[in-house]
């Protein structure tokens, strides 16, 4: 019949098209996507060994509840695009050997990055819909970057974030923080350890943080951090934004607005 399977667990080297179940799919191995489709009924998608986006056009992952882990490198010149209100986790490179032409994750869940995921490359745009939890050193290149859900350090120690759009790069959210429950830093291991931005715009837009933006760097944690360094103008849209730095001579220069470049070393 056409029913959806109930879950598909396969080893070794794999060629994938369309693959529609109720639950997991689980693959062991090296794994190219061929399909356009991969969708669980709220189960977990996860391929273990490394993963080649093999075919045209885009890729869709949707998962429900369930968790989207790509514990490999991931490669290919195609649209990959995650939908999952669990996990969504990368444990390897992104675009190393092969940008991605776009990598966009929903709003529904949260999104990890720890193993050896050390760079993602993305020839067009880099999307995080969802909170962005660090786990290591990571740095992130596409023509646009955008954080619409906040990023954070989640590692043993803070971590640090270069990120170049070659066109813009937009943060939409709290930086350095988890969360509005978070904001007042009664955590300081959220904050990254460094920040390094560059591109041809750098936007910082205030609408989904009514109390205020904050971009937070943990420079009380260890030597040497704590530096925020961006290599454009900011373009500040909406309110306040608070760098919060114990390396305020690292802070860019005002956009020309007034509005925004508040500093508050942490303690």
């Amino acid at each position: 019949g056409n029913g959806a399977l109930r879950s598909q667990s396969v080893t070794g080297v794999e060629s994938a098209l369309n693959v529609t179940t109720t639950g997991d799919q689980l693959y062991g191995g090296a794994t190219t996507l061929n399909g356009s489709r991969y969708q669980t009924g709220g189960g977990r998608f996860q391929i273990d060994g490394s993963t080649i986006l093999g075919g045209a056009g885009d890729i869709l992952v949707t998962t429900g509840t369930g968790n989207a882990v790509f514990n490999g490198a991931l490669n290919g010149a195609r649209s990959l695009r995650i939908d999952s209100s669990g996990v969504t986790r990368f444990n390897g490179i992104v675009g190393g050997d092969n940008a991605l032409t776009a990598l966009t994750t929903d709003a529904g869940g949260s999104t990890a990055i720890g193993g050896k995921a050390s760079a993602i490359t993305v020839r067009d745009v880099l999307s995080w819909g969802e909170t962005t939890a660090l786990e290591r050193d990571v740095t992130m290149n596409a023509r646009e970057v955008g954080f619409t859900g906040s990023v954070w350090s989640a590692g043993n120690t803070p971590v640090a974030l270069g990120v170049n759009g070659t066109t813009s790069v937009t943060f939409k959210n709290l930086v350095g923080v988890r969360d509005e429950a978070n904001r007042n830093g009664a955590d300081p291991s959220q904050a990254l350890r460094n920040l390094t931005v560059s591109g041809g715009k750098i936007i910082i837009d205030t609408t989904a943080t009514p109390n205020g933006m904050i971009i937070r760097t943990a420079g009380n944690l260890q030597a040497g951090a704590g530096r925020q360094s961006y290599a454009a103008a900011l373009d500040i849209t909406g309110g306040t934004v608070l760098f919060d730095t114990a390396n305020a001579g690292a802070l860019p220069a005002d956009d020309g607005t007034g509005r925004g470049l508040a500093t508050n070393p942490l303690p």
